[in-house]
């Protein structure tokens, strides 16, 4: 424990940092919380000015020179000013199979975990493939980052490069700082609106269901199996949502609820999703960790009408989202989960994302790949996302 810097300002986590930081420490020095993935581009590429939009990029965000200390037994964090890293680069194609020994690269920098203390959060490489194939490598912590966060990295680092490239003045892109975000949601905790969000969600769970009460386990193993929907499936699921005015949100929730009905025969139902948390263009342009969960909770009867539970779930997830920047941490605490020897309201995940990520870099097609260890410490976990193809859809599932 180390005593504080007399000329070091502190700040307290976030709420989303308190919940990934609790976590942490239940599954020390492990790959639990990393999240990152590789952007590869084919064709000539000059790599030193892309070097130099990954600099600009690091920079230009300053939740990317986050420390984190311990002081006086409470977790803080600060906005060091260290030197801007050098990033590393690294050449495939002497190997001889440039391909297996680069996805080997991968699987052993992704199953490195980060030191938290004092230590930085984010790890960049450049690589190289072939000559006419190379790209960049990133890992960050989800203290520090979250999935909208790659949305940010990919879009600025393509528009810094091509200011580079096209010689113009690489100022910064724009003042979204997450130093100014942290007081402000401070701040939040004093408005009305904050006070109702509370109410609503301590009436909601006023009473638990003790089937979907769970505890963490020591086994952060998982299994993750992926289902691709073609083409053809994925327009009668496009055709079922427009001709019953719901989202594809709201859809696989309603399938991932009737699935529970089914098998457990529980008829409470509560499962978590994630939610942005971001409001206004400022806090949807912070490079930072906002990401709440969000418990969604719905009973159903045998013989329901299906299209009408479809209809009813699409309906209370929107009033839900409505309420969704209380602080899950905040409701845990509210719901005394912890005196009652608990930690999760939920077992399941249903995550539904259809983020675009900028798919060329100055006229060069790029292939992004992501990766997520996150959150293994829930029991089901379902992805379902838009990828690159816009008329086909996956849905994921990490088991434990």
């Amino acid at each position: 424990m180390m005593k504080p810097d007399q000329q070091q300002r502190y700040y307290p986590l976030t709420h989303a940092q308190n919940r990934i930081w609790y976590i942490e420490k239940l599954y020390p020095k492990t790959p639990l919380f990393n999240l990152g993935g590789t952007i590869t581009f084919k064709g000539h590429t000059d790599l030193k000015r892309l070097e130099q939009a990954l600099i600009r990029f690091i920079s230009n965000n300053d939740s990317l020179r986050l420390k984190f200390v311990e002081v006086e037994g409470q977790v803080q964090q600060y906005f060091s000013k260290d030197d801007t890293p050098e990033i590393e680069y690294v050449d495939f194609s002497f190997a001889i199979d440039p391909l297996s020994r680069y996805k080997e690269w991968v699987a052993e920098q992704v199953s490195i975990g980060f030191e938290l203390i004092e230590s930085p959060l984010f790890y960049i490489a450049l690589f190289r493939l072939n000559p006419n194939t190379c790209g960049y490598f990133v890992k960050f912590h989800h203290l520090i980052a979250d999935g909208w966060s790659m949305n940010i990295l990919t879009s600025q680092v393509c528009e810094m490069y091509g200011r580079l490239i096209d010689h113009s003045e690489p100022d910064s892109l724009g003042e979204y700082s997450f130093e100014a975000y942290i007081p402000a949601e401070k701040e939040l905790q004093t408005k009305d609106r904050f006070h109702k969000d509370k109410t609503f969600w301590r009436e909601k769970f006023l009473e638990l269901p003790d089937a979907f009460l769970v505890k963490s386990s020591d086994d952060i193993r998982a299994e993750r199996m992926t289902f691709f929907l073609d083409e053809a499936k994925t327009q009668l699921v496009k055709q079922f949502i427009k001709r019953h005015n719901l989202s594809m949100n709201s859809f696989f929730m309603t399938i991932m609820l009737i699935y529970l009905f089914r098998t457990t025969h529980n008829e409470d139902l509560i499962v978590g999703t994630p939610v942005l948390n971001r409001s206004g263009k400022r806090e949807k342009n912070i490079f930072g960790m906002f990401v709440n969960m969000m418990p969604f909770r719905k009973q159903i009867r045998e013989n329901e009408d299906t299209i009408a539970l479809f209809d009813q779930v699409n309906r209370e997830l929107i009033q839900c989202f409505f309420h969704q920047k209380y602080p899950f941490d905040l409701l845990v605490k509210d719901l005394e989960l912890h005196r009652k020897g608990y930690d999760q309201l939920f077992q399941i995940c249903v995550n539904y994302s259809n983020a675009k990520l900028v798919d060329q870099l100055e006229g060069l097609r790029s292939r992004t790949r992501n990766f997520s260890r996150v959150i293994r410490s829930i029991r089901f976990i379902c992805s379902s996302r838009i990828g690159m193809n816009p008329e086909a859809c996956d849905w994921i599932s990490n088991t434990r």
